[in-house]
């Protein structure tokens, strides 16, 4: 029962590590959109 639940919390850690690398690139790749905008205006 418990090493069940120390491989949840694992599990879970990492799906929470990989959507916030997946909304760090969207977010710098969107910043970038932005920047490069106010640059070539």
């Amino acid at each position: 029962m418990n090493y069940y639940k120390i491989e949840k919390v694992s599990y879970t850690q990492q799906s929470f590590k990989k959507l916030d690398e997946y909304l760090r690139v969207r977010l710098f790749r969107y910043y970038n959109r932005k920047s490069q905008r106010r640059t070539r205006l």
